[in-house]
């Protein structure tokens, strides 16, 4: 028979075992990065200047060093009496009491020039209280040179104009000055009464009282005879009445100077003599009165009557009377063309 296989015997020695891997050393946890802070879109409220002043200060208050009150020496121990407190200096309230204005008017050698032409030269007069004196000048620069000097708005270059020892342009001596100007200066829709009252708020003292105001009023009407015309519109007032409105407005501060300038002109003969004589009413209440025209006439009501020449040089100065004696003629159209044909 054939062979039978063997069976394959084994050994019984266990086999080696296997390497086993070598283990991974913990890996030590890596840092955190630090997350982004997130802000609001909305913006943060813009501090307060109160809160940023507060902080400034707190923060300078702790830079200074504190201060110590310091010990009181040995002979400030006992607190001394307090002493007396200076007199306080009382000065006295400025004086709200005028002027006293009751002397003549002086003009003393006055020489003025206007856009460099002579106006006025070597004027020398002088005009007391009670009298209308008329200054004639052949040229409206002199007319109105003149009338400035005198109301003291401008200084002539040289010379002095005193209104009783006192300066006319002084601002205590311009209250006792009215000025009428050839052209009325009233508001065409405003009544007569109230063209009035607006002045007298406005030229009389701030402490005076509305009744004194409406009793002011009342009398610079009387005076120049416009109480029936109060209540008119000033444009429908004739040129007479408008300068009488307007001597009205010069009144309220009851001057002792009243300067007139060209009052008749554009008036006619009947208008014009109403006029001299509320002139001369004026100052036989004690006024000082000047009118200064370069249209002459009714020039026998004036006290003293002076002529210039077209340059201001006087030719004349003396009362009405003696214009004959002294110029040779008492026709006023004669005497004003030699004047102005022989300076």
């Amino acid at each position: 028979p054939p062979p039978q296989p063997q069976p394959e015997v084994t050994s019984a020695i266990p086999a080696p075992p296997l390497p086993q891997p070598p283990q991974q050393q913990p890996q030590p946890p890596l840092p955190q990065q630090p997350q982004p802070e997130v802000t609001s879109a909305i913006p943060a409220p813009r501090p307060t200047r109160k809160a940023v002043t507060a902080r400034l200060t707190g923060a300078v208050q702790k830079l200074l060093p504190r201060r110590t009150q310091p010990e009181p020496r040995p002979h400030e121990a006992t607190p001394t009496a307090q002493l007396p407190k200076p007199a306080e200096e009382k000065t006295a309230p400025p004086s709200t009491e005028r002027v006293s204005i009751t002397g003549p008017l002086q003009a003393r050698r006055v020489r003025l020039s206007v856009d460099g032409e002579q106006a006025l030269a070597d004027l020398s007069f002088t005009a007391s209280p009670g009298t209308v004196t008329a200054v004639v000048g052949l040229s409206e620069a002199s007319t109105s040179a003149l009338v400035d000097v005198l109301g003291g708005t401008i200084q002539p270059n040289v010379g002095t104009v005193d209104f009783d020892g006192h300066d006319v342009a002084a601002d205590d001596v311009r209250t006792h000055v009215g000025l009428v100007p050839h052209h009325d200066l009233l508001h065409p829709q405003l009544t007569v009464e109230q063209a009035l009252h607006y002045a007298a708020e406005l030229r009389l003292p701030p402490s005076t009282s509305a009744e004194r105001r409406r009793e002011v009023v009342r009398s610079a009407l009387d005076t120049v005879g416009l109480s029936p015309l109060r209540t008119a519109r000033a444009g429908t007032l004739t040129v007479e009445q408008r300068k009488r409105a307007s001597l009205a407005m010069e009144l309220l501060t009851e001057p002792s100077l009243l300067v007139f300038d060209e009052p008749t002109v554009d008036l006619d003969a009947a208008a014009e003599h109403k006029m001299w004589e509320t002139l001369r009413q004026l100052a036989d209440e004690g006024r000082v009165v000047v009118v200064a025209t370069s249209a002459p006439s009714n020039l026998d009501a004036c006290d003293r009557v002076l002529v210039l020449t077209p340059t201001g040089i006087p030719v004349f100065a003396a009362a009405p009377s003696q214009i004959g004696t002294q110029l040779g003629s008492t026709d006023w159209a004669q005497i004003l063309k030699r004047v102005r044909a022989d300076p």
